[in-house]
């Protein structure tokens, strides 16, 4: 009985147990009132650490399922905050200000600290409006019910707060909050960011009417030419991008779930039920270069894919927003993967530069909270190098980032690679971005829908880079949830070009070749 209690949904379960409650209060006494409250406890226990919520005050109170039309879920309304007890904190930022005495200083603590943490600073918050319930639902456990997963409902006087807690990141989505919370969390050193729009300038795609030429696969031992002996089994790649076409014959050597997927909505929450799709192209021009039977460089690896880029601008360019970018992150470091406990590499072929410092600061803090989990994050370095150095994009600005530069055949460093310096380094001695470079000119792969084309692009260095550190993790499994180390080995896996010498900061430790993957 008690199975079936805890598997209904929230609404149903307080309902079940007010009528058990009922049939409690029959035993009467001072010790059957101590029992029954002991027993409705225990029942309240079980159910939210199954469902991963916080409070179920909000489904006791009948009238809310019938506030649909005053549910505020506007993304652009949205904002995240992460706790103040990050390691990676920009150094800039560390100077006493005014108040600071007053702070709650918290050390760095287990994922299941940090969230008390962040219900403390979220009381401490609402203090300032005393009739606000807030439920906070683990991201892994993010449902619709009564209510969508971010959400703000006012009634009178009462405020009503859902968010969306983000394991791994030691983020909190949350609907819009009153300044005076907002003021309040900002003293006790939370970053409080508004969920931006994050747009995408995507290659132009030429769709070919011969045979492809993979040539990218060129940094294979011996150019790719013999069987490898590593494929990435067994390695795991998440993508952040515009989802995939699994129905693409590139993947068709793909069995069982070896590639799995998850949409995102503007909010950051995971689309329950959303069937695999490319929004663009993009994802799965990637996707191929990473795992495709002809044009991937690690055919056999694991994929899974985050939609996080899901809307096309008018002017053509892909959008997504902060919040999507998040949630992606925390599902892939913390739940995807073949195991469900994370992937190993995450490539992130996208970057923008239109970000605040705010923006900046929390996309930091989230992506260190990212390799504190094990996982090495990929990001391509951006193509406005026509304008020269520093236009170069976020994440892969990040120093806890491998920043990708692209190549053409000829191993000259494209017109477009970016390049410059890392965010927070205030020596600036010289440009340490990119930290290496692949191949990034006319790659051909899969197009979404069928067939091949050709594109231009860091985004599509940053695969084969992430491909790369799949075989070499392959080789060298005891790297594995070691991120540094990691790196640190990708870049012996590195050769020069003398050609560079007039260039050496647009190549960072050179070109990714896998001749020692060889015996």
């Amino acid at each position: 009985m008690m199975g079936k209690i805890l598997a209904l949904a929230p609404e149903e379960f307080v309902r079940a147990l007010e009528k058990q409650s009922s049939v409690w209060r029959g035993s009467g006494g001072f010790a059957g009132k101590r029992h029954r409250r002991d027993l409705r406890r225990r029942w309240i226990r079980l159910y939210k650490n199954k469902r991963g919520i916080q409070s179920l005050a909000q489904y006791s109170r009948r009238e809310i399922s019938g506030l649909a039309a005053d549910i505020e879920v506007s993304p652009k309304s949205s904002v995240i905050i992460l706790l103040p007890d990050n390691r990676y904190l920009d150094e800039q930022s560390d100077k006493a200000s005014p108040g600071s005495e007053n702070k709650i200083t918290f050390p760095h603590t287990s994922e299941t600290d940090s969230r008390k943490q962040l219900r403390r600073l979220m009381h401490l918050a609402m203090t300032s409006r005393s009739q606000t319930t807030l439920d906070l639902i683990n991201a892994s456990n993010t449902y619709r019910q009564a209510l969508p997963a971010v959400a703000r409902v006012s009634r009178g006087d009462r405020l009503f707060l859902r968010g969306v807690y983000l394991e791994a990141l030691g983020a909190v989505i949350l609907p819009r909050l009153e300044q005076p919370m907002i003021d309040i969390l900002e003293e006790q050193g939370v970053e409080v960011v508004p969920n931006s729009e994050i747009l995408v300038r995507p290659p132009e795609i030429q769709e070919l009417q011969t045979s492809p030429d993979f040539w990218h696969r060129r940094i294979l031992p011996n150019g790719g030419a013999l069987p490898q002996a590593y494929q990435g089994n067994g390695i795991s790649i998440g993508l952040l991008d515009t989802g995939i076409d699994v129905d693409h014959p590139e993947f068709s050597h793909r069995t069982g779930d070896h590639i799995v997927y998850r949409q995102f909505d503007l909010n950051g929450v995971e689309v329950p039920g959303a069937s695999p799709r490319d929004f663009g192209s993009h994802g799965t021009h990637v996707a191929s270069i990473c795992a495709g039977q002809n044009a991937g460089i690690s055919p056999q690896v694991h994929l899974s894919v985050a939609a996080v880029l899901t809307e096309q601008s008018e002017n053509g360019a892909l959008r997504g927003y902060f919040a999507q970018l998040l949630g992606g992150l925390n599902w892939l470091v913390n739940e995807a993967g073949p195991h469900g406990d994370g992937v190993q590499i995450v490539n992130a072929s996208l970057g923008t530069r239109h970000l605040t410092r705010e923006d900046i600061r929390s996309l930091y803090k989230a992506i260190g909270n990212a390799a504190d989990q094990g996982a090495v994050v990929v990001a391509a370095i951006g193509n406005n190098g026509n304008l020269g150095m520093g236009n170069h994009c976020f994440p892969a600005k990040l120093e806890h980032v491998v920043a990708v530069g692209a190549i053409d055949r000829d191993d000259r460093v494209a017109p477009f690679s970016d390049w410059g310096y890392s965010y927070g380094d205030a020596a600036r001695q010289a440009p340490s971005k990119p930290n290496i470079v692949g191949p990034g000119v006319d790659i051909h792969s899969a197009l979404a829908g069928g067939g091949y084309a050709s594109m231009n692009g860091s985004s599509l260095s940053a695969p084969c880079i992430s491909s790369a550190l799949a075989l070499i993790l392959e080789k060298y499994p005891e790297l594995t949830g070691q991120p540094r180390r990691l790196t640190e080995t990708l870049m012996e896996f590195t050769r020069c070009n003398q050609n560079w010498a007039n260039s050496a900061p647009r190549v960072g430790h050179g070109c990714i070749d896998l001749e020692g993957l060889l015996p």
